[in-house]
């Protein structure tokens, strides 16, 4: 039997790929927080907030690809493939640590390289 993260890792990459902010922002709870583990202006407190970014993002040609999951516990390792398609540079690789709660993901934190990303994960 699936966990919940394991089945929202699952669901990460088609929800990434088909551009579809409402796609994407289901799979996050309301109250969900996006930010590094200090508060910045932009730090997205709620899935509107959420919602708007990636909306403003994509608008401006932002791709993103799930190139893999990874799953301990609630959490969910994921790295991605940002790009825009706007610009001919190539893809920059991120890592986001994503918390599951009930079901659907409740925060996420940037990772600052692979190493931090696996240290997160299992912290």
């Amino acid at each position: 039997m699936r966990t919940d993260a394991e089945a929202v890792a699952a669901a990460l990459p088609a929800a990434f790929a088909s551009a579809r902010v409402d796609a994407i922002c289901d799979l996050m709870a309301a109250g969900v927080r996006w930010g590094r583990d200090e508060d910045t202006p932009e730090t997205c407190h709620n899935r509107d907030n959420v919602r708007r970014h990636l909306e403003t993002l994509f608008r401006g040609g932002l791709e993103v690809t799930v190139d893999k999951t990874a799953v301990v516990g609630s959490r969910i390792l994921a790295s991605l493939s940002y790009r825009f398609a706007v610009r001919s540079a190539p893809p920059i690789e991120r890592f986001e640590i994503m918390t599951v709660v009930d079901g659907k993901v409740a925060d996420i934190r940037p990772a600052t390289n692979r190493f931090d990303a696996r240290r997160r994960l299992r912290a």
